[in-house]
């Protein structure tokens, strides 16, 4: 588990050639030890706080590796984000797309979405049965803190972090704040928060609710895309509710209890895959008319002497999702349902010992999942039902060292065990395990050079969905898959001023038998299916920095460039070139900050994605082109002038130039909207 103390630093944002224009002097990010090298710049704007970290946090509290970017989430804003992946987006490398079915998910330096980690207050968030969860059901009321990390990450996450980590931490106290939107596509929005505290007990209850008609398509591409003729994303409407209570006791600092619960009801249309590569025999007709996501936690922090430390995270979750399959875009004939039913029973602990500069951390995990399935095909009234169990495990030992006031390493080695249980009459796969390591050296040049290399090896075992899943007949099964294994290595170098702070991280990750899909013709239907690639390679370079240019204006970015290589198999077609799908080459975003006044503030944004390579529907690779988007936003504060306390207007425009961008072929992203909202706090 990650309690650890980190310093304040704002970044947050990455574009290519408008980035270096701005920001020619900032090619680097800052790679740093903490408070000692928090920065004091002030960003009035902007409510999403990056704070870059990397290597050794605080010697004797935290074995951090790999590079780490925390966010604080402030009432006032011109990003004005309400959902996880509008924050996600900011981080540097994060390629945040809304696949076919209909889940947001994000790939970070070209990782594969199922090899990502995530935590609520401690506990896993992914859903077993598939490893992951529709960033979209983890929304941000009443969350304090993010933390995104990529690179060779600590052992005492466990396995499947190639992919990178995301935790999310709630609120410890809150005093009232509210947050009212309404916007394109007939957006509209309301958020809530407040806390109350009793001596050293804390209760925060924190709720949101937000639905739209649909997504606004691009203007050029409505009659492709949006079929029914109102300017929206066909099948693109949402309604969301949320939940969070968490009530915490803090024995004397050394010592505490938490328990909080986050529930998330969710009713939305999926948008078919569409365009000229695609036919509709291809493409998903789906509704998710009930989706509901359960966490209750229990955690605490446990301070046994003065050199010995206990925390502890125990949950239980549920998630529960019904799909509808309907015959084609005018969704009025069900063909198919599936309802899925997942339980889930969780623990992770880690024991640490800490002695001067060195501390040394025991970790370990449990899991048990089941996910029952019913399916139901209408049209020839056949019912199926199948129960699969999974079992996880896995054990770690973390080990840091402060050598002199310059010089800090780490050391972690762990082992992680899958075991599939019951499956529901599919072929037996026996178990799966693999082995983890990371290992990081820090090296203090100056009060303003940092540098850190690190490298890991990273096992991502199948899932269950994978192993036995078949998405209502569009997946044919492969029980001979084996575990993607990940060689993750990073090299960065940071600098930071009162003024400003860059950094540059160069990062190599090369997988064998990376999990990826193929096409199968089976008679006359094509089916997907699950194989090991012989292997892939990523390399690239992560560049960020912020500087304040006068009392008024702020800049800050980061971009990414990074490349994508498949080893060559034996495929049907040998001259098929092949490729990771929808990785762009580039990523990148910039930031400007201008304070009109008092009271006004006028933000900025440029956001650039590169090109990609996506499959159609028949599994040829066709060229994604880049696109870049601008957004506007304008924040006045009525009354107060602090964060703590005040009412605000506030106005955006995002993709103003109403650009066509395509995260994942057929499937594109939305065109001009704007977003009119109220937020108050005391």
């Amino acid at each position: 588990m990650a309690w650890a103390n980190y310093g304040t630093r704002s970044v947050d944002g990455r574009l290519k050639s408008a980035f270096f224009a701005i920001f020619p002097s900032v090619c680097l990010t800052g790679i740093y030890s903490t408070n000692a090298w928090a920065s004091d710049i002030p960003i009035d704007y902007n409510d999403i706080e990056t704070i870059e970290v990397a290597g050794l946090a605080v010697v004797g509290k935290d074995n951090t590796t790999g590079t780490v970017d925390l966010i604080t989430v402030q009432p006032t804003t011109l990003t004005h984000a309400f959902v996880l992946p509008d924050v996600i987006a900011t981080t540097p490398s994060s390629n945040i797309r809304t696949n076919s079915r209909g889940e947001t998910l994000v790939s970070i330096r070209g990782s594969g979405d199922r090899q990502l980690a995530g935590f609520f207050d401690g506990a896993s968030v992914n859903v077993p049965w598939d490893n992951r969860i529709d960033l979209n059901l983890l929304p941000l009321s009443g969350v304090s803190l993010i933390s995104v990390s990529s690179g060779p990450s600590a052992v005492s996450y466990g396995g499947g972090t190639a992919g990178g980590v995301i935790e999310i931490q709630p609120m410890t106290d809150q005093a009232p704040a509210v947050a009212i939107e309404v916007g394109s596509g007939q957006q509209r929005r309301v958020d809530a928060s407040f806390g109350l505290e009793n001596n050293a007990i804390d209760l925060v209850l924190a709720g949101g609710h937000w639905q739209r008609d649909g997504i606004v398509a691009e203007r050029g591409t409505r009659s492709v895309f949006a079929a029914s003729g109102d300017g929206l994303i066909t099948n693109t409407d949402r309604k969301q509710s949320n939940f969070l209570a968490r009530l915490s006791h803090d024995y004397d600092g050394s010592s505490g209890l938490a328990a909080s619960i986050l529930y998330n009801t969710a009713d939305y249309g999926v948008a078919p895959e569409q365009g000229p590569n695609f036919s509709s025999d291809d493409a998903r007709f789906w509704r998710l008319p009930d989706n509901t996501y359960l966490l209750a936690t229990l955690n605490g922090h446990f301070g046994i002497t003065e050199n010995i430390s206990s925390d502890i995270a125990i949950w239980k979750q549920t998630f529960n999702q019904d799909i509808q399959s309907f015959s084609d875009d005018t969704y009025s004939v069900i063909e198919d349902t599936q309802e899925d039913r997942n339980d889930t029973y969780g623990v992770r602990t880690v024991l640490a010992y800490a002695d001067g500069a060195q501390r040394l951390t025991i970790n370990g995990s449990a899991l048990w999942s089941r996910h029952d399935q019913k399916e139901l095909k209408l049209l020839t009234n056949f019912t199926s039902e199948a129960t699969f169990t999974q079992q996880t495990y896995g054990l770690g030992f973390d080990y840091s060292r402060e050598i002199n006031s310059n010089l800090s390493t780490v050391l972690g080695v762990g082992y992680d065990v899958f075991d599939p249980r019951r499956t529901a009459g599919r072929e037996g796969t026996g178990r799966f395990s693999g082995l983890n390591v990371v290992a990081e050296i820090n090296y203090r040049a100056s009060n303003t050079w940092l540098w850190r290399a690190s490298a890991g090896r990273r096992v991502r075992l199948p899932t269950m969905r994978e192993l036995f899943g078949d998405a209502i007949g569009r997946f044919m099964l492969n029980a001979e898959l084996k575990p993607e294994e990940t060689l993750q290595f990073e090299a960065a170098a940071s600098y930071q001023t009162e003024a400003m702070s860059v950094q540059i991280v160069s990062f190599l990750s090369v997988a064998d038998n990376t999990l990826d899909q193929r096409r199968v013709i089976v008679g006359e239907s094509t089916l997907r299916q699950r194989f090991n690639r012989n292997g892939s390679r990523t390399f690239g370079v992560e560049a960020s920095g912020e500087m304040q240019l006068t009392d008024r204006l702020s800049v800050d970015g980061n971009a990414t460039w990074n490349k994508h290589s498949v080893q060559r198999e034996i495929v049907d077609n040998s001259t098929r070139r092949l490729y990771l799908s929808d990785r762009p080459n580039w990523l990148a975003r910039a930031n400007v900050a201008y304070q009109l006044g008092q009271h006004t503030t006028f933000g900025l944004n440029v956001v650039y994605r590169g090109e990609a390579r996506s499959q159609d529907g028949e599994g040829n690779f066709q060229q994604i082109n880049a696109a870049t988007q601008v957004g506007l936003a304008l924040t006045h504060q009525l009354f107060g002038v602090t964060d703590s306390f005040g009412v605000a207007l506030y106005v955006r425009a995002d993709n103003v130039t109403d650009t066509f961008v395509e995260p994942q072929l057929g499937l594109p992203d939305q065109g001009r909207t704007l977003r009119f909202g109220l937020t108050a706090s005391l």
